[in-house]
């Protein structure tokens, strides 16, 4: 077997995971390659791929720390026995995935000390779950470890709210504060016109991340006010904004105009405007505004369960909300407006009064 080592921080078997390793065994370095080929020429989004190979890493990153040949007596940080390091794909079993997965949901970081939300773990097992068929379907395997595991389990949990107040407390951190620096002035007021014009765009659409990541100057049209996004699977939508919205944009690509990247075709740039904003740092971006507000791990996707309520909230089409946000299911529109679901039958009780006449 070659040898193998991940650039990351050495471990023990079985402990804390390394989190976005990179693989320099050469074998299963070009397993996950060729699985990207795959995914690439099957049409998968960008980021689906990035979310896959990245779920692979991790595994293969927990494979190869394991011993070749582990003592009778070698138990991981959970006291289990500690599993011996397959030699290929073929040599994965159910107990390694059971493995990595357990590793994985109580693996602590600077974000979750707990360890990763339940959404979070599902998305690593379906992302494995399509690896394994993938090496199923190229024979590499002749039968995927996986088909007996159960995906693990998401709680249906009331998340916290992302209200008006907040919304307001948010858009109102992107005011540029003049320093009398003639050059960091006008940093400031590219920096707070696109962040409140990114504000805008994700209260208005719902969208999600790679989609607003995604844009282009040719997307958006100011005078239709529409913008043009590639959701999941390729498809493309044309959703509307509001006139405040088309307004900070408008008010953005003056600013952008000026930049050293002003010709890229990327929508949103850095706060030196010198390059494409990476899809990272669009969410760091909102979880920084957040902080400002006193309101941290303020997420992008709170804009998407936002959106839903107050559109089911002002009496909207259900049908339309599935179209505007991309969805192509009823179920996403009962998830995604689960919180503002409880508000409403509490206020549809508190309206009929049924047991007040008694």
């Amino acid at each position: 077997m070659p040898t193998s080592t991940i650039t990351d921080t050495p471990r023990q078997p079985g402990g804390p995971l390394s989190h976005g390793p990179q693989v320099d065994d050469p074998m299963w370095g070009l397993l996950l390659a060729t699985w990207d080929l795959s995914l690439e020429s099957a049409g998968r989004a960008a980021n689906t791929r990035r979310i896959y190979l990245h779920a692979g890493r991790l595994f293969v990153a927990w494979l190869l720390a394991l011993p070749d040949e582990p003592g009778s007596d070698t138990v991981d940080a959970h006291g289990r026995p500690v599993l011996p390091r397959p030699a290929g794909p073929e040599d994965i079993t159910r107990q390694h995935v059971e493995g990595f997965l357990v590793a994985f949901r109580t693996t602590p970081t600077p974000r979750c000390p707990n360890g990763p939300g339940q959404a979070y773990v599902n998305q690593i097992y379906r992302a494995l779950q399509q690896w394994m068929g993938h090496l199923l379907d190229e024979e590499d395997i002749d039968r995927s470890p996986m088909e007996r595991i159960k995906a693990p389990k998401i709680d249906q949990t009331i998340k916290p709210e992302l209200t008006d107040d907040h919304v307001k407390a948010l858009l109102a951190t992107c005011k540029a504060i003049k320093t009398g620096h003639a050059k960091l002035d006008k940093r400031a007021r590219y920096v707070a016109a696109r962040d409140q014009a990114l504000i805008r765009v994700f209260l208005d659409l719902g969208a999600r991340r790679a989609e607003v990541a995604g844009m282009t100057l040719p997307d958006v049209d100011l005078h239709l006010r529409t913008i043009k996004v590639t959701g999941k699977g390729g498809r493309d939508r044309l959703p509307g904004i509001g006139q405040t919205t088309a307004l900070a944009l408008a008010k953005y690509q003056r600013l952008r105009a000026e930049k050293q990247a002003a010709a890229s075709a990327a929508y949103w740039l850095d706060e030196n405007g010198r390059k494409p904003l990476t899809h990272s740092g669009l969410g760091q971006l909102i979880e920084r505004r957040g902080q400002l507000i006193g309101r941290p791990g303020t997420h992008w996707h709170e804009f998407r369960r936002k959106l839903a309520d107050d559109w089911l909230d002002n009496g909207g089409d259900r049908g339309a909300l599935m179209v505007h946000a991309g969805w192509t299911s009823h179920e996403m529109v009962e998830r995604y407006g689960a919180a503002g679901k409880r508000r409403r039958a509490r206020n549809a009780h508190a309206r009929l009064g049924l047991a007040d006449r008694f």
